[in-house]
């Protein structure tokens, strides 16, 4: 069941292929919190499995979680879930196109156990249009459905053929600067076991007579658009939410109420399904 829980989640280090960090709750004693949203990554999928804390708890305390046992089902058939030594991490296949369910039950030693479903929605339906300007790209999106929930990462190629987050705003060009600050976008990070994402969220109804336009760096790019299950969706938001007024953007935010569809504990199981186009680029 879909609930509103309040909590912190203070990053402590996020470097190289370290992935922990301390979450206090108000809770008497440690809960499990999980993150996944499923379908981003090519080859496969993660859940990421820590333990809150306590308020009070010493900070010596470990997130480790000992004695782990858990179980995801698609659409009712069990998936191998595999522990990626020395990180908070279960990895699992790639769920086909198609799939309809995900249901995860998880439990460990000392802590409550935990359940959490969420829909695997359909691949965007959604038609994208890149016009290339020698100063920008215009990207015009056309067709999305009111009740759907959108995801869009671009990326460019970095000086070393690496790839990087695009700079993306609104395209006010001959517009007030007023209205260049008043951006519409919402932006937002996420991280895998695999990358990191820079994500801007949207829904069906921000598309403005069938149309959603914005702009992104001249150089030729890697367009995904990703349709998002409410579970994904909601916690995103609520993300955005909690970085993005003006506290947070100076690191003074303080407690804040987060999404979470976790039954007996904290985090998000969600689903993605990717729609991608490359432009200026050989395939």
């Amino acid at each position: 069941m879909k609930r509103i829980v309040p909590y912190i989640a203070a990053l402590v280090s996020l470097v190289s292929c370290e992935y922990q960090f301390d979450v206090v709750s108000s809770d008497k004693t440690s809960m499990l919190f999980v993150e996944s949203i499923v379908g981003l990554d090519d080859a496969a999928s993660d859940i990421k499995v820590l333990k809150t804390f306590p308020v009070g708890t010493p900070k010596e305390s470990s997130p480790e979680v000992r004695g782990l046992s858990a179980e995801l089902a698609v659409d009712g058939a069990p998936v191998t879930l595999s522990k990626v030594e020395g990180q908070p991490f279960l990895m699992f296949p790639k769920v086909e196109e198609g799939a309809g369910e995900l249901v995860l039950k998880m439990k460990a030693k000392g802590l409550p156990e935990i359940s959490a479903r969420t829909e695997v929605p359909e691949r965007p339906q959604v038609e994208a249009r890149a016009e290339v300007f020698p100063d920008r790209i215009k990207w015009t999106l056309i067709g999305g459905k009111e009740s759907q929930n959108y995801a869009i990462c671009l990326n460019i190629r970095g000086g070393e053929g690496e790839w990087k987050s695009a700079t993306v705003y609104d395209d006010y060009i001959g517009g007030s600067y007023l209205e260049m600050l008043s951006s519409r976008l919402k932006t937002v990070y996420w991280q895998t076991y695999y990358r990191s994402y820079e994500f801007i969220l949207l829904r069906g109804e921000d598309f403005e007579n069938g149309e959603f336009i914005f702009a992104s760096d001249p150089e030729a790019g890697d367009y995904q658009l990703y349709s998002l299950s409410d579970s994904a969706y909601g916690y995103l938001n609520a993300r955005y939410n909690q970085e993005s007024n003006i506290l947070g953007i100076l690191g003074l935010s303080p407690p804040n109420f987060a999404y979470s569809n976790v039954s007996g504990g904290y985090g998000v199981l969600g689903a993605a399904s990717r729609k991608e186009m490359l432009v200026g680029i050989e395939r």
